[in-house]
């Protein structure tokens, strides 16, 4: 578990649980990550956004890089395991109950694409080495990610069967 907060409630707030993503772009000609600066509120992080319905971690990450920065992405694979975490949201007005899988992609063309004005509106894009990124961000799930990542955490994604002989 990461990031659980104990606080009191607000008594309109509602519980929400959800599936989500942790999306971590590289660009390949220098290795820097995608790092989100967000306007209203005083966030770093990286893409994360919600599996909608029964989608992939895999879908639902290209779907939310395409919406919210509007490159055009590679899935390169799973990084580490799921992270659950419980906090209140509030730019929701929400408590969650969040189970994200990180998941690596490459940024396959810069500048492709058409970002929302409302997206636009939302963040701008930083790209960033990933130890300055650790120095930044705002969430421990987005810091555990980037580690995880540095540290070579990838998640086999061959096809057929993975076996560790020694």
């Amino acid at each position: 578990f990461v990031n659980p907060q104990i606080q009191q409630k607000p008594k309109e707030a509602k519980f929400v649980k959800r599936k989500t993503i942790h999306g971590l772009v590289v660009r390949p000609k220098d290795n820097k990550i995608l790092v989100l600066d967000w306007k209203k509120w005083d966030w770093k992080t990286l893409i994360i956004g919600g599996c909608e319905g029964k989608e992939s971690p895999k879908s639902a990450a290209l779907r939310e890089a395409r919406e919210e920065t509007g490159l055009k992405v590679f899935y390169k694979g799973l990084i580490g395991e799921e992270i659950e975490s419980f906090f209140f949201a509030d730019h929701k007005n929400e408590w969650r109950h969040r189970v994200s899988q990180p998941v690596l992609l490459e940024a396959v063309s810069l500048g492709e694409g058409k970002i929302s004005e409302e997206e636009a509106e939302k963040h701008s894009i930083l790209w960033m080495d990933p130890a300055e990124a650790l120095k930044i961000l705002t969430y421990k799930e987005d810091q555990l990610v980037v580690e995880q990542f540095m540290n070579g955490a990838l998640c086999y994604p061959g096809e057929g069967a993975l076996i560790n002989s020694g």
